[in-house]
């Protein structure tokens, strides 16, 4: 069974909260990063000099939490297109924090995917996410990540 990544509210866009969706036709899970986690996040990337992978590294180690929690095994996933050029790194790290047999693949899955429509519901507040980052957990997997 394939599954498929989206977000609503790029990681980037700060003063919002990130909703990143993992979905089929037949079950969604979603996770939650907190505004204010994004931007002390963010402050840090700043600080040390490395602005552009901030909403690379912050959207992996979320997609990494959220797949752990879910605890998918043996099937493909399919993430959209959100960090071009940076495909491979977010696979090495997914691989790296992973051991659950997944397939990853990067590919535009658009709109009428069932991942972008639970994201979509979850940001609108019609539906509750099924995970909400702890501020600890994320920043621990980003200093992991930053460190290798």
């Amino acid at each position: 069974m394939k599954y498929e990544v989206d977000q609503s509210a790029k990681t980037e866009q700060t003063n919002k909260d990130t909703i990143i969706s993992i979905a089929n036709k037949d079950l969604f899970y979603t996770l939650k990063i907190n505004s204010k986690i994004k931007q002390s996040l963010q402050k840090y990337f700043n600080k040390i000099k490395k602005p552009k992978l901030f909403a690379v590294y912050v959207f992996t180690s979320g997609l990494i939490l959220l797949i752990k929690q879910t605890k998918l095994k043996n099937t493909t996933v399919i993430i959209d297109l959100e960090y071009y050029g940076y495909n491979s790194l977010i696979h090495r790290e997914l691989n790296k924090h992973l051991n659950q047999n997944l397939e990853f693949r990067f590919s535009s899955i658009g709109k009428k995917s069932p991942a972008h429509d639970s994201a979509y519901k979850v940001f609108k507040k019609k539906v509750k996410p099924n995970y909400l980052v702890n501020r600890l957990e994320l920043e621990k997997l980003v200093l992991q990540m930053l460190k290798m």
